[in-house]
């Protein structure tokens, strides 16, 4: 990838250029086609956008990749889960406690007990953790209702940086 253009030199140009033709103050299309035949930034950018959009893809790629694999890792958890309940019933049946080979030693021991919690509602409220988050969408709501001279407690309007939007032909 092309290194990022020095942004201290595009501003520099752009004020040189400015200063020779103050039109392109106003005229975005002159200015544009200015830079372009007078250096290689637009080259430069146009190339870091292709470079970003072949990451987006590989990004793409690879999350639908990575979702096959989880299903594929689902799949083998499950078949691990099947032979072991398979040995565990076949070996208790038997009146087997012990399983040995060569490469492996099977056991049957007693299992950890675990808390099942039925219904909630009914815990003591120290045992019960409740988890607080803002409501975003309520909250930006409600700052929009707001009249501009009047504030919302705990929370305002954040200044974002621009964005830039790439549309692929």
């Amino acid at each position: 990838m092309n290194a990022p253009p020095d942004l201290d030199w595009l501003a520099r140009l752009r004020e040189q250029l400015l200063a020779i033709e103050p039109d392109m103050a106003t005229d975005e299309q002159l200015l544009f086609d200015t830079i372009d035949g007078q250096s290689e930034v637009i080259d430069q950018l146009r190339s870091i956008v292709r470079h970003g959009i072949e990451a987006e893809v590989f990004a793409d790629a690879l999350a639908r990749h990575i979702k096959t694999l989880e299903q594929r890792r689902s799949r083998f958890e499950a078949r691990s889960d099947a032979c072991r309940s398979t040995v565990r019933n076949a070996m208790e049946t038997l009146g087997l406690t012990a399983l040995k080979a060569e490469d492996f030693t099977v056991s049957i021991v007693p299992g950890r007990p675990r808390v099942i919690v039925p219904d909630i509602d009914k815990l003591p409220p120290e045992y019960v953790r409740t988890k607080q988050e803002p409501n975003l969408i309520a909250i930006a709501a409600a700052l929009k209702a707001l009249p501009p001279d009047e504030t919302f407690p705990g929370a305002h309007w954040g200044n974002t940086a621009p964005i830039i939007v790439v549309r692929r032909v």
